[in-house]
């Protein structure tokens, strides 16, 4: 449902008078810029199907109803083994069939019906990631607990650190941008195409041949995931590989930031976290019991990032589907641009379908990329309905504190939770999206941003800590975070209204606050 309401989101005009008396919660992670309503309709029909609950959204922001959960799944065996043997038939089979799929462009009526199809297989594919998940987090949970009644509060952030192997999809999309830097080394023609930035110059060289080669081969494999988890109407890295090329460019001149250069930072971690786990303990049976609990979750990180990546993935094939529809609408007459497409909902779109008028559907989409330009400047409060408008999370989620900030005279600190260890103090780059985080960020520069997807992953290598408003102990930037062996806050709320760009901050990734100094 695609709502409209005050900019403060004091006033909303509820199609449905019973969903005003009940709570929504923003999705941050996945929707963390305003929609259109395709996309957002269509990352609805997932959420519908894989967790069983309903979205809406105002004035382009996605609000979740506080009833979702992943469909419970009893596999029978471990989780890890359920994805590895069943994933590439359920989810990926099927995606790279949407995103290659030839599709009727002559026809709206055939091409709508081939959307539907798409949106169908992509959702069924998204269900079973969610199944694997859901039957992953008791397993996690149980490790928590025992981690939790050995040391405490700490518990949370040693069970997370020591899960991760250093082995997953997401490292290896940051480890190809730092292989292709190498590349471009050994030839100074060739670095010094990939520092102009022109990729049709760099293609069309004789003696960037193998290079281009290579860099389109990681486009094919990593390229055409959305830059967020859900902005479907805006170009990916295929059609725009001038952002990915950058961060080649910055591997290149600063060899010092790749990403394999951090990765011992993790594995230390991890090791030390495992040490202290294990001399807390003391009594034997439970060294026993702990290393049981640890063994039935290998894997379960790198199962996490995949089926992070084949989400995305998969909601970025139907991209195909969506673009073959708006062509057709097109030449019908229905609207004037193919990507006007993103702009209807999928009612309007059943309508144009089967009759409807072209002259309604082209000021709709006049009206609403206007109002989606002026939601995109918005910060959505945290939830809306019937407890009223929240700007802040419920101190359970970790926020930012009420009370003046309370730190030190000079200064304002900000809580949220520790999701990888250490301290560290540097320069704020507050970011609205990948494009302009790559823009600014420099070595050792704080990251903050409403959060992170996995094409955000290559910066981290760059990045001195990360500061997020969204997500929790297994969101994308935690986990990254951590395999990177930086300092990381998520869920502070409000951390990129509250800290200027360019202010200095101090980040206790275990403390979970970030000190912002005046």
């Amino acid at each position: 449902m695609y709502l409209t309401a005050t900019p403060d989101f004091a006033s909303i005009q509820w199609g449905d008078p019973a969903d005003a008396e009940r709570d929504w919660w923003l999705d941050r992670t996945h929707c963390p810029v305003a929609l259109p309503p395709l996309p957002a309709a269509l990352f609805g029909e997932w959420i519908a199907a894989g967790l069983n609950a309903r979205l809406i959204t105002v004035n382009g922001y996605v609000f979740m109803a506080d009833d979702a959960e992943p469909r419970a799944a009893d596999f029978g065996v471990p989780p890890v083994q359920v994805w590895d043997e069943r994933a590439p038939g359920v989810v990926q089979t099927p995606c790279l069939a949407i995103r290659l799929r030839q599709y009727d462009e002559s026809d709206v009526r055939a091409a709508h019906e081939a959307l539907e199809a798409a949106l169908a297989e992509s959702a069924a594919a998204f269900t079973f990631t969610m199944e694997v998940a859901g039957a992953l987090f008791p397993l996690a949970g149980r490790l928590v607990g025992f981690c939790t009644s050995v040391v405490g509060p700490s518990g949370p952030l040693e069970a997370a650190t020591i899960v991760g192997d250093g082995n997953n999809v997401t490292l290896e999309s940051a480890a190809g941008l730092e292989q292709l830097a190498e590349m471009a080394r050994a030839d100074p023609s060739v670095a010094s195409l990939v520092r102009s930035g022109d990729v049709g110059a760099l293609r069309s060289a004789p003696q960037a041949a193998a290079f281009s080669r290579a860099f389109d081969a990681y486009l094919e494999r990593f390229g055409w995931r959305c830059q967020e988890w859900t902005d479907l109407h805006r170009p990916p890295w295929a059609d725009e590989p001038h952002i990915p090329l950058a961060i080649v460019a910055r591997y290149l001149d600063s060899p010092e930031q790749r990403p394999s250069a951090s990765f011992g930072r993790a594995r230390a971690a991890r090791a030390e976290a495992i040490a202290r786990i294990e001399a807390a303990i003391g009594e034997s049976a439970r060294v026993q019991e702990f290393r049981g609990l640890l063994a039935s979750l290998e894997g379960a990180q790198r199962v996490i990032e995949e089926r992070s990546h084949w989400q995305m993935l998969l909601f970025a094939a139907l991209r195909q589907p969506v673009l073959a529809l708006g062509r057709a609408l097109v030449r019908a007459g229905f609207i004037r641009q193919p990507d006007d497409v993103h702009f209807l909902s999928l009612a309007e779109l059943r309508e144009l379908a089967y009759g409807g008028s072209a002259a309604d559907a082209v000021a709709v989409v006049a009206t609403r990329r206007g109002q989606l330009a002026e939601w995109e400047r918005l910060h959505a409060p945290i939830s809306i309905g019937k407890s009223g408008v929240r700007q802040t999370p419920p101190p359970e989620w970790g926020s930012a504190s009420d009370e003046g900030h309370g730190g030190p005279v000079g200064q304002r600190v900000l809580k949220g939770v520790g999701v990888s260890r250490g301290v560290v103090s540097g320069r704020a780059r507050t970011a609205g999206s990948l494009e302009a985080a790559e823009k600014a960020i420099e070595p050792g520069d704080i990251l903050v941003c409403r959060s992170t997807s996995p094409p955000w992953t290559p910066l981290f290598a760059v990045a001195g800590g990360i500061v997020t408003d969204a997500g929790g102990m297994l969101s994308h930037a935690a986990i990254t975070a951590r395999e990177y062996g930086i300092p990381a806050v998520t869920n502070t709320g409000r951390a990129t209204l509250e800290i200027p760009d360019g202010a200095r901050v101090t980040v206790d990734g275990a403390a979970g606050t970030v000190i912002i100094h005046d």
